[in-house]
């Protein structure tokens, strides 16, 4: 083989794995709603804390996870994180988040990230309680979606309950601090 032949080939080589890599970081598809919504005259307790109350699912799973042990241990990591999170049996006035799952998918084994209808989907709604009165002061609902060819498609149905709850805890973060 001559000089040229080998590089040749080395130029279709480089080309070829460019090419996939751009198609993987700007092909697919990934969305993501959130939204937060509180009674009108709703003042945040004095504790501006919130602890993790139950969290279920309404969702048929039929993969070998718990998706609520997740979002709650992901809930938990992030509101610790943020520096928001009150320990169960807290005297103080704070806020309870009680979580369901609406809908989990965590698309195909084999070929999550790599086929359409592999997609990979988890939508929550969670009720803010006051701890004083047990009352519904407030909502939050997140969704999120990662399709095909997206760069982050791989490992993402365990990834998706710690953006989610990133999601929900931003959104009421803002809130609560607003009020």
């Amino acid at each position: 083989m001559s000089r040229r032949n080998r590089l040749v080939i080395a130029c279709k080589m480089i080309f070829l794995f460019a090419g996939l890599s751009l198609m993987s970081m700007a092909g697919g598809c990934s969305t993501e709603s959130h939204n937060v919504q509180f009674q009108p005259n709703f003042v945040p307790p004095g504790e501006r804390g919130i602890e993790v109350g139950p969290v279920t699912s309404q969702a048929e799973d039929s993969s070998n996870i718990d998706p609520s042990k997740r979002l709650a241990d992901a809930l938990h990591e992030t509101l610790e994180r943020e520096r928001l999170l009150v320990p169960e049996g807290t005297k103080a006035d704070h806020l309870i988040l009680t979580t369901t799952i609406l809908d989990y998918q965590p698309g195909y084994w084999f070929w999550r990230g790599i086929l359409p209808g592999s997609t990979t989907v988890l939508s929550v709604h969670g009720d803010l309680k006051d701890s004083a009165s047990g009352a519904v002061v407030g909502s939050v609902d997140a969704r999120r979606t990662v399709g095909f060819w997206h760069p982050f498609a791989f490992g993402q149905w365990a990834r998706i309950f710690g953006r989610v709850s990133k999601d929900m805890v931003q959104e009421l973060r803002i809130r609560i601090e607003k009020q």
